[in-house]
């Protein structure tokens, strides 16, 4: 009976409020990028520099717009390897003539004919069983330019990288009887407009 007027005045008055005491709490540790942060960060590089670069038009020669103009823009793209990293391959391989730069013997083959190479798109995928290595690697500062850039077999580049997993996984893969060979065919240029294109 006596808790009823006690708990009505107990609500009914309010509350002295305890004096808080300021403390300052220490700063919070700064976190390190997470797998996830990082992926998305590259993607978004990557679309940028899709947006920068040029619309392909069969209809012209962009040899020389792109050996002036977009290879050096691409020489020190961070991170990630350029946009035209397809077509720095092929020109690789045209530079080396097909050949191994570290035991010699011919790998790789092209998609396409030699002379057609501008013909398509920067990103077109003409190049098969072979694989293109930095001479100074990129952890150490190494460019993309194609003076950086040599051409290896499968089995040579995974010796030069022995911690890439996914290499030995390719070159497992090879030595099982596997292969891109069946999937990849001879591809003819664009048809070219009125005008003919000197090449």
């Amino acid at each position: 009976m006596f808790i009823f007027p006690w708990l009505v005045e107990k609500l009914s008055k309010p509350g002295e409020k305890k004096p808080q005491i300021e403390q300052e709490l220490p700063p919070k540790p700064r976190r390190k990028y997470g797998k996830r942060k990082l992926r998305r960060e590259l993607i978004l590089t990557r679309r940028s520099a899709e947006k920068e670069y040029p619309e392909f038009d069969p209809s012209r020669n962009e040899q020389t717009e792109w050996e002036n103009e977009i290879e050096p823009q691409y020489r020190t793209f961070p991170k990630i390897l350029p946009p035209d990293w397809e077509r720095r391959r092929v020109l690789t391989y045209l530079k080396n003539k097909g050949k191994c730069q570290r035991c010699g013997r011919q790998c790789g083959h092209l998609a396409c004919d030699p002379d057609q190479i501008w013909n398509f798109k920067h990103d077109a995928h003409l190049l098969y069983e072979a694989d293109v290595h930095h001479v100074k690697h990129r952890s150490k500062g190494g460019l993309h330019n194609l003076e950086n850039l040599e051409l290896c077999c499968l089995v040579c580049h995974s010796k030069e990288h022995p911690d890439n997993n996914s290499l030995w996984a390719r070159r497992t893969w090879l030595a099982m009887g596997g292969g891109n060979l069946e999937n990849c065919y001879r591809r003819k240029a664009p048809p070219k407009h009125d005008f003919q294109v000197p090449f």
